[in-house]
């Protein structure tokens, strides 16, 4: 009875956490569910086409803060030669490794199945030699409780 309680106490305290988070974005789902023929969506548009002009300060759209970050043609992407030649090395080192290893993993494959295949002839030699002995026991068997030798051809 008292795992019954938790179990449903438990339950409730996840339900209760799903409607926090529909009700989080229900005025989204709200506008959403409006389609194209609701206002909603051309007054997000609208606020996010003004928050992206404007650059003074953060801005909410659909009730979330947008950050106000730099345009891409302002960042600096002028890196110096030396950076640049030591992130190549960095990713042929990683290559390299990344050869190695697969080459090394392709060498223990083919280490595997060289061994499988010996095993496999090992078990199949044993498996022939113990019928040859079982064939050598019963043509024993037969020859004492008989005392005749048949050859078949």
């Amino acid at each position: 009875m008292h795992s019954h309680r938790e179990t449903l106490e438990k339950a409730a305290n996840s339900d209760q956490h799903l409607f926090q988070r529909y009700n989080q974005y229900l005025n989204d789902i709200m506008i959403l569910r409006m389609g194209e023929n609701g206002d909603g969506l051309e007054k997000i548009f609208a606020e996010t086409l003004a928050s992206s002009v404007n650059t003074d300060a953060d801005t909410f759209v659909g009730g979330r803060r947008v950050s106000n970050a730099e345009s891409l043609l302002d960042v600096d992407t002028s890196e110096s030669e030396e950076d640049i030649n030591i992130k190549v090395h960095k990713v042929e080192v990683c290559l390299d490794n990344l050869n190695r290893v697969r080459k090394e993993r392709m060498d223990t494959l083919n280490d595997l199945k060289e061994k499988v295949k010996i095993i496999i002839i090992i078990y199949f030699d044993f498996f022939i030699l113990r019928c040859n002995l079982i064939f050598i026991y019963l043509f024993i068997y037969f020859y004492r409780h008989t005392k005749m030798i048949y050859l078949i051809f």
